[in-house]
């Protein structure tokens, strides 16, 4: 099955992440395993021969690549927990339009209307995403408009785009020495976008979509949901307006070289403590294997 762009940017972060921590991880359990055979077999006393600098430095950094990681999951949740609040506290009964405009999308039961005046919509919750639509919107949009809407949000439901945000944040939040990924995440968080659009203009055109995405790119100005849902924003509707206009995808954005400049070096970095760990512990597995 071919990947679209969105799902390449996506597994493109995951197979980095698991790159890195396998190879980090590889390094510093089979090192602390010598240690502690080591130990067991000749006293602490033989540590002292071992030079352990460069997996101190490894246990460094895995450590703060965990505090950072959680940091980014738990604001996240944290903000889904609030936009779950909000959506509670301004929930009204779904009119019968808005149910036949879900079950035309393939998702009933998915989608929820709240009492807010602001015209807006967004996917949000990393497990059952659900579909929220405000009266704001609802009271604007056209019958033709209200499927574009529910359409492209449909998609972020089907693609599990609020939990890959999640993960994609996480691993961004852990791999803080790569700032190339910042630019990997706005990558994917373009794409998902453009993807969803696609999905609505195939199902009702790109009349109904431009209309309704004139209407609404924003969530509700008195929450911000951008870290806990499938939201565009303001600053997406260039990529957005260009492929209405040309029914092409736009062009990837270019890497920033000073990011990957940066990305590059603590690689080289990060790499090389990596081998000076497995160098300095690697007899001690050697010796140990020989002897099992």
């Amino acid at each position: 099955m071919r990947l679209n762009r969105a799902d390449r940017a996506f597994w493109s972060i995951v197979a980095l992440a698991v790159g890195v921590g396998a190879g980090a991880w590889a390094v510093l359990c089979c090192g602390l395993w010598a240690l502690i055979h080591q130990a067991a077999a000749h006293g602490w006393s033989s540590l002292a021969r071992v030079s352990l600098l460069p997996a101190y430095a490894l246990v460094t950094f895995l450590g703060i690549a965990l505090v950072t990681a959680s940091t980014a999951a738990t604001k996240q949740f944290a903000a889904t927990r609030r936009l779950r609040r909000y959506v509670s506290t301004h929930l009204v009964v779904t009119p019968s339009e808005l149910e036949d405009a879900a079950q035309r999308a393939g998702a009933p039961g998915r989608v929820d209307l709240v009492e807010v005046p602001q015209p807006f919509s967004f996917t949000y919750a990393a497990v059952r995403p659900r579909v929220v639509i405000s009266t704001g919107l609802l009271g604007t949009t056209t019958i033709d408009e209200l499927d574009a809407v529910i359409a492209h949000e449909v998609h972020h439901v089907r693609a599990a785009d609020p939990l890959k945000l999640v993960v994609a944040r996480t691993i961004r939040g852990s791999l803080f020495v790569l700032p190339s990924l910042d630019n990997l995440v706005d990558r994917y968080l373009i794409a998902r976008e453009l993807a969803a659009d696609r999905r609505a203009v195939k199902r009702v055109g790109v009349p109904a979509l431009a209309g309704a995405l004139a209407k609404a790119v924003s969530g509700p100005s008195t929450l911000k949901v951008s870290a806990a849902a499938a939201l565009s924003g303001d600053g997406l509707l260039e990529a957005r307006v260009a492929q209405l206009e040309t029914g092409r995808v736009p062009p990837t954005t270019p890497l920033d070289r000073r990011r990957l400049a940066l990305s590059g070096i603590s690689a080289l970095a990060l790499g090389g403590t990596m081998a000076a760990a497995t160098m300095s512990l690697g007899p001690l597995v050697a010796q140990i294997c020989h002897c099992g």
